[in-house]
Parts: structure tokens; C-alpha cells; sequence
């Protein structure tokens, strides 16, 4: 599959030009047409577009047969949003206890 067609179709689902994506680069649309054509865009720009457009990094490669560009089910920035409270108090109580744990540990070395 030709990555920039893919990629252009995958812009236009989400309202976007393969200009507004140069911008976001920071690269001429020559650059990333050069960068495209000869197989050398590196793997964290691809990443970075596909964290930054909330699709799954594969969906440059292939589509799956139920795929829908509005639904976001594979990626999320907002992983921490939900359970945001809960986590947090959940890592102060375990860091509480490996506090106890290597005071309790320093007590038997000493003794």
C-alpha cells in the first residue's frame, strides 16, 4: 500500500491536508514527500502522527474490515483521566509500604 495515499486518506477522514500535516511536522511538503517516496520517514514521525491523529499505528499498513475513523478505540491521551484518584492513592499506599518495608529491613540489618 502506498503510505502516502494511505496516510492522505486517513488526513481527509479526520479533516485534515497533507499541508496542515507538513505544518504539524515542521516539514516542506516536499520534505515529506521526499522523506515518503523513498521509505525514510522515521518510525517516531509515524508514531508521533499516529499518536497525535488518535488512530492505531497498523492503520497506515492496513485497514480492518469494521474500521471507522471517528471511533477512537484503540488510543487514548487520556489514560489516566478515569481512574485518575484511585491510582494515585493506590501508588501512595505502596509507596508507603516499601517506605515500612526497607525501614523494617534496616532494622534487621542493624540488629
Amino acid at each position: 500500500m502506498d503510505l502516502k495515499k494511505r496516510l492522505t486518506e486517513i488526513l481527509h477522514d479526520k479533516g485534515y491536508t497533507y499541508s496542515d500535516l507538513s505544518l504539524h511536522l515542521q516539514l516542506s511538503e516536499n520534505e515529506l514527500d521526499a522523506a515518503l517516496e523513498e521509505g525514510k520517514l522515521e518510525i517516531q514521525t509515524i508514531e508521533k502522527i499516529s499518536k497525535d491523529l488518535q488512530i492505531p499505528l497498523y492503520s497506515f499498513f492496513r485497514i480492518p474490515e469494521n474500521y471507522n475513523s471517528q471511533n477512537k478505540p484503540w488510543f487514548t491521551t487520556k489514560l489516566w483521566e478515569e481512574n485518575c484518584e484511585s491510582l494515585k492513592k493506590r501508588i501512595a499506599d505502596l509507596e508507603l509500604q516499601v517506605e515500612l518495608l526497607s525501614d523494617e529491613l534496616k532494622k534487621r540489618k542493624s540488629s
